[in-house]
This record gives C-alpha cells, sequence and structure tokens, in this order.
C-alpha cells in the first residue's frame, strides 16, 4: 500500500441552493475549518436565465455562466478565500431548487477573473454534489482492513437491438482490480473467476451474502425520454439483455436489510443523456438521498471506455491512499483534463469532509500497547481518537507538513479527556508518547501509573505530580530536582529513572523503570515476607542510602511505600521527591509529607541541618516495621520494650535502637556504621565479655595470691 498521503482535505465549504422566492434562488455557504467548532454562515442569491444557459453548448461557456450566477458576490469572496488557504478544501453543493437539479452542474466553473477553471478538475479542491439523506441506516466505521469489493461486469448479448455496442468484460474487471489491489475482490459476469452472473437478482444475493464496502458497475446506461426513467443494461440468466429502470434498482437494493456498500461506482461505459438528473447521474442522487449509501460516484454522459478504464485505476488508487472520495476522483481526473469527456463523472456523497475510511496506519492503539484500565468506557472513543491524532501527527512531521490542524484536534480532545482536571487511564502524555495504562499508586504529592512507552516499545512508571501542586512554582522546582538528581544515581537498589523530568500542558512528569513486584508495605500486608529476608533488605537499602550519601545527597524519605521490588524481588528504593544536598539547611513546604512515624524528629524543625542521621532513622524504623509486621508506632512511646520482643537476634535488637534514637548525636554517624552493626555484631560483643572475662580473672587472681600470702 503507497504511504499516506497528508495532504488531506480538512476544511469543507458548503453551497446550499434554496427554493426559488420571487425571481431569484437564496443561496447560503457554511465554511467549516476545523478546529473550529462554531462555523461561519454567508448569505447570497443567484439567478439563471434557462433559455440563456440552454443556448451554451461549449461546456466552458456554460460552466463559466454558472459559476457567474452562483459565486458572486460574498459568497464569492468566502469560495475564494476558502480556496486560498493553505489546506486543501472540500466543496460541497446542495441543490434543494428541484428545477435546478437537471442542470451540468459537473460543469461549473470558479467566479470569473479570480483565475478558476472548471472545478471539477481543480486540486486545490474536491468538488461534489452534497445528497443530505433522511434515512435512518447507520453505517459503521470503515477502516482499510475492512474493505471488499465486488465488481459487477455487465456485458450482455444482444445489445445492438437497443444500439449499444458490446465491450471487453474482462478489461473492465482488470481496470477496477488493478486500481483495488490489495482489497479482497469478487466479480459478478462474464469473467474468469467470477462468483455469478451479472444479473439483478445475482447483484442481490451478494450482497446478502457478503458485506462489500465497495460496489463497481460497468454496464451500459441510458435515459429514456418516454417515459422518464435512468436505464442500466444488465444481464438475464440467460445472458440476454436486462434493463432495468432506476426505480426497481433503488427499490431492490432498499429491501436489503444489511449488506448495502457505503459506495458505489456507475463505471458506465457509454450513457445516452437527456439531462443530469435522467443520467446514471441521477441514478447516484436516488441511491444517496433514498437510501442513505454515504457517496456515489457516475457518470452523467457519454465517456469512452479507456478513459473509464483509466479513471477507475487512478481513483482507486487514490482512494486507497488517503480515504477521500472526492480527493481521489480529483487526483484521478488530473491525467485526463484534456479529455473531452473529462468532466463525465459526478460524485454525489453525504460524507461531507469525512473520508470513506480510515486508513490503517490511524489505528486506535499502536502495535504491543497493552489495553487501558478504563475507569469510564466513556472515555474510550477520546482516548483513541486521540492516540489516531497523535499518529497523524508524528506522519506530518516525518514529512515536514504542518500540524496546526491536528494541533487543535489534539487540544480538543485532551480536554474532553481532562474535563475533570484529573488524568484517566487512555491519556496520552509527552505528544502521544506516554499511554497512560492504570493507576499504579498515589501519594500526597504525586501519582504513579502504569503506562506504556511507544518509544521504548515497553512498560514503564510514570510519576506525575498533583495537579494542584504545579501552580507552585517551589514544589515544582523541587520536584524535577528530585527527578535529576535520582537519574544520577546509578545503583542496583534504586529505581532507574529513564528520563529528564518533562512538561505537558502543565503537568509535570518523569518515567522511572516499572517495579512490578509492588511495595514493600504490600509485602507486609500480603504475608509474603519472611524474618530470614529482612536483614538482606536492610542492607540493600542501606547500600542504596550510602552510594545516594557519597553523591551528597540524602533522601529524607525512607518509608515501606517508598521501597519497591524488581522482576526479580530485588528491593530497589524510590521517591527521591524530599532528597536534599547534605550539609545543608532545609526550607519549609515538603518537609512534612512523609509518614509521621518514619521522619526523623529533627525533620519537624523550620531550619534543621541535613545529616546522615536522618536517613539511619527511616532505614531503621523501616526495618522495626519489617519485624513488627506492622507500623512501630509503639517504638516512638517505650522503644526499649518494643525492641526487645522482636524475633530478632539481641544485637540486631541493640543496633536498631540505637539506629532509632531521638538525638541524631546518639545514632549511627552515618549509614556504613549501622550496616556494620549489623554485619558483625556478635564478633564485637564476643570480644567485649572475654576482655570482661580477663580483667574478672586477673582480679581474681591477684586476690588469691594476696589471701595465700596473708596465710603464709
Amino acid at each position: 500500500m503507497p504511504a499516506r498521503d497528508t495532504n488531506a482535505f480538512r476544511r469543507s465549504l458548503l453551497i446550499t441552493i434554496k427554493p426559488r422566492v420571487d425571481d431569484a434562488y437564496p443561496v447560503e455557504a457554511v465554511l467549516q475549518d476545523r478546529p473550529r467548532t462554531i462555523p461561519a454562515v454567508i448569505a447570497g442569491s443567484m439567478r439563471i436565465d434557462d433559455a440563456e444557459l440552454r443556448s451554451l453548448v461549449d461546456p466552458t461557456a456554460y460552466g463559466a455562466y454558472l459559476g457567474d450566477a452562483l459565486l458572486r458576490g460574498a459568497i464569492r469572496d468566502a469560495f475564494v478565500r476558502a480556496v486560498a488557504g493553505a489546506t486543501p478544501l472540500h466543496l460541497l453543493l446542495s441543490i434543494d431548487a428541484r428545477e435546478l437539479r437537471p442542470l451540468l452542474w459537473e460543469r461549473l466553473c470558479g467566479p470569473p477573473g479570480a483565475g478558476f477553471g472548471f472545478l471539477a478538475l481543480d486540486q486545490r479542491l474536491g468538488y461534489a454534489r452534497y445528497i443530505p439523506s433522511p434515512v435512518d441506516r447507520e453505517y459503521r466505521e470503515l477502516r482499510r482492513r475492512d474493505l471488499r469489493a465486488l465488481v459487477l461486469v455487465a456485458c450482455p448479448e444482444g445489445l445492438a437491438a437497443y444500439g449499444l455496442a458490446p465491450f471487453a468484460a474482462d478489461a473492465a474487471a482488470a481496470a477496477a482490480r488493478d486500481g483495488l489491489a490489495g482489497v479482497p475482490c469478487d466479480v459478478l459476469g462474464p469473467v474468469l473467476g467470477a462468483i455469478g452472473p451479472a444479473t439483478l437478482d445475482g447483484l442481490c444475493e451478494a450482497l446478502t451474502r457478503n458485506s462489500y464496502a465497495i460496489l463497481h458497475v460497468v454496464a451500459h446506461g441510458r435515459a429514456r425520454a418516454e417515459p422518464r426513467e435512468t436505464l442500466l443494461f444488465l444481464e438475464k440468466p440467460d445472458r440476454s439483455v436486462d434493463v432495468v429502470e432506476k426505480h426497481e434498482l433503488v427499490s431492490r437494493l432498499g429491501l436489503l436489510a444489511r449488506g448495502l456498500p457505503h459506495f458505489i461506482f456507475f463505471a458506465a461505459c457509454e450513457s445516452g443523456v437527456e439531462s443530469g438528473e435522467d443520467s446514471l447521474g441521477g441514478l447516484g442522487r436516488s441511491i444517496v438521498g433514498e437510501l442513505g449509501v454515504p457517496a456515489v460516484l457516475a457518470m452523467s454522459s457519454l465517456v469512452a471506455v479507456d478513459h473509464a478504464a483509466a479513471l477507475t485505476r487512478g481513483f482507486y488508487t487514490r482512494l486507497q491512499i488517503h480515504g477521500h472520495v472526492d480527493q481521489a476522483l480529483v487526483e484521478a481526473s488530473a491525467g485526463l483534463a484534456g479529455a473531452s469527456d473529462a468532466l463525465v463523472p459526478s460524485l454525489y456523497t453525504r460524507l461531507g469532509n469525512l473520508p470513506l475510511f480510515a486508513v490503517d496506519d490511524d489505528e486506535p492503539t499502536r502495535p504491543g500497547a497493552p489495553e487501558p484500565e478504563w475507569s469510564d468506557v466513556g472515555l474510550r472513543d477520546y482516548s483513541e481518537a486521540l492516540q489516531r491524532a497523535y499518529a497523524r501527527r508524528e506522519r506530518l512531521l516525518a514529512a515536514h507538513q504542518p500540524t496546526e490542524l491536528v494541533d487543535g484536534e489534539i487540544s480538543g480532545l485532551r480536554l474532553r479527556l481532562r474535563g475533570d482536571g484529573q488524568l484517566h487511564a487512555g491519556d496520552l502524555l509527552a505528544e502521544g508518547r506516554y499511554l497512560l495504562l492504570a493507576l499504579a499508586g498515589e501519594g500526597l504529592s504525586s501519582t504513579v501509573w502504569r503506562t506504556h512507552d511507544h518509544k521504548l516499545g515497553r512498560e514503564v512508571a510514570l510519576k506525575v505530580l498533583h495537579p494542584q501542586l504545579c501552580r507552585r512554582a517551589d514544589v515544582v522546582k523541587k520536584f524535577r530536582r528530585a527527578a535529576e538528581r535520582m537519574r544520577t544515581l546509578e545503583h542496583p537498589h534504586i529505581v532507574p529513572v529513564l528520563g529528564p523530568p518533562e512538561e505537558d500542558h502543565g503537568r509535570h512528569f518523569f518515567a522511572m523503570a516499572l517495579m512490578p513486584g509492588g511495595t514493600l508495605e504490600e509485602a507486609l500486608r500480603r504475608r509474603k515476607l519472611a524474618v530470614d529476608n529482612i536483614l538482606p533488605i536492610v542492607r540493600a537499602l542501606g547500600s542504596a542510602l550510602a552510594h545516594a550519601h557519597e553523591h551528597k545527597l540524602l533522601h529524607r524519605d525512607v518509608e515501606p511505600s517508598n521501597v519497591l521490588f524488581d522482576d526479580v524481588g530485588q528491593p530497589r528504593l524510590a521517591d527521591f521527591d524530599m532528597a536534599l544536598e547534605l550539609g545543608k539547611i532545609l526550607d519549609t513546604g515538603m518537609s512534612h509529607l512523609g509518614p509521621a512515624i518514619y521522619v526523623a524528629p529533627e525533620c519537624v524543625a523550620a531550619h534543621p541541618e541535613a545529616r546522615p542521621e536522618t536517613d539511619v532513622y527511616g532505614l531503621a524504623m523501616t526495618a522495626l516495621f519489617m519485624y513488627n509486621g506492622a507500623a512501630p508506632i509503639e517504638a516512638l512511646r517505650a522503644p526499649k520494650r518494643f525492641v526487645g520482643r522482636l524475633p530478632c537476634p539481641p544485637a540486631v535488637r541493640r543496633a536498631l535502637l540505637r539506629a532509632g534514637a531521638f538525638e541524631p548525636r546518639d545514632r549511627f554517624p552515618s549509614i556504613a556504621a549501622f550496616l556494620a552493626a549489623l554485619d558483625e555484631p556478635e564478633t564485637r560483643w564476643s570480644r567485649t565479655r572475654l576482655f570482661a572475662l580477663i580483667a574478672i580473672g586477673a582480679c581474681l587472681g591477684v586476690g588469691l595470691t594476696t589471701c595465700a600470702l596473708l596465710r603464709a
């Protein structure tokens, strides 16, 4: 499939000619320039001298007369401004005045003196007849992968009796198949590999049996004078001619409960015509207006066989690039502009500026991205639309194309997703890089989201500052500073920060490696922590803190919820939000956000000094939490009694008691000293006892010797 064309038509000008009032026809033009939500509406009027118009045989003169009558005054100004914009334009013409419908509107030219010719051949716009339909028939949204085509080629025997010449059915089917290359395609008619005959019954049966998005019809057509009717020459089961009238075809298609295609192309090889309304173009108008089919392309007059084949190939090739039928028609007609029948194709649509289908690279979720855990299923559509918009923006940037329109679309969708001021699963940050999958945790200052990183192609954790704190410059500064500091710490027991802090429309965040094992607090709650594992965890966290201290950083918030387990069960220290350089004076602000039981007493002072003893205290209280199985509140009231009954060796109890002392000067002066007390506690106490025993023995020896001398 060709690469998607980024030059898609995203603006529309709908011109409606209303029923006559006195001697003039009111005209209304509605300019819709996305992402504008309120369109511009312009009013005007037109007058036509029917006799003068019919006297104009030359197509250019005919089209210039129509353009001069329709595009004048304020309507002309609106048209010129719309076409002059940087974005290509959908030009939609809706005719409510019945007596004007038979005119050859496919010949419409731009306003005189403005440098325009036939609008149907102008690649700055896509020109189509807009047919509003009152039919309440739903058509599901199509993607390119949903496309399937049915090609009907009717070349019955006995056409000469109707003054019609046979044509090469194989070549006609091949032209359609060439343009539809890559789209599953079935054929009805006298063609090798056909699934059935090109009969009306065969057509209805095929549409009922399978779901076809595209119906391509190659057949003779004619406008009958008496009684006036559009005719289509199909086949009977015996290959003889079956003259199908417009009302019969519309009626039979209307009886189908399902199976109506989204698009029909009447690629007639030859058409007799009384007026535009009685040609196959009139049939197209009836199918859109009466059956609600989104778009029909038909021939309004005679067309050469080779031109019909070339148009077919070019049209479907271009359609598969971007999905817009009017854009595909004007692009396919570019090579036929010099032909006498270049203006024969007439497009009838109710799509407006919507594409017939969305191309595959507009997938709602990117390959490999998990499904978000939707908190509100009503947000799903906005999320998928936002993902598609970001994908389009990436392609535009890669092609060095302007992104103003898609930027406006993204802004509107983002507002809808965050209407309550909060982030939700399915939202995206960092220009669409991060897709929020589920809320992983929430604290007093931030939330942590399990996120799919589109750039890395894997899940990561995204820490996002609460929106109410984003308005405080001092808090934002500390949040970003903490991320930068944590990013410099490379240690096997510290959660890696994957990039610098970022900001997306007022949201401050940074990405970390995802820790799927949960927090230490959760592990205790689930009773998944054995006593034998406590000291290894304390030592691992201690080595992480010692590494931070070597880099002149104090954590200040060591507590169970800030200890995470990676995919192999190793503990990692996270949340350096309150980190501070050693030796500096703490300021107020975020110094009271941690749970009070784990915060060193000196941190509640107005201007405490940043010292290693603060982290010694936090690590000790976290160890007490692990041994106790719950928050060590009692340790604050009666530390000796509380520590004395913990299930750990007496030496460890003494080390924890000292590390958790109220006064910083009574604690270990460093993390290394604390870990040393845990690593070799019994050895140190055994030497003390040995020295004591030696001293006692010496005293006893002296005493015994003295007694012996006295007795002597």
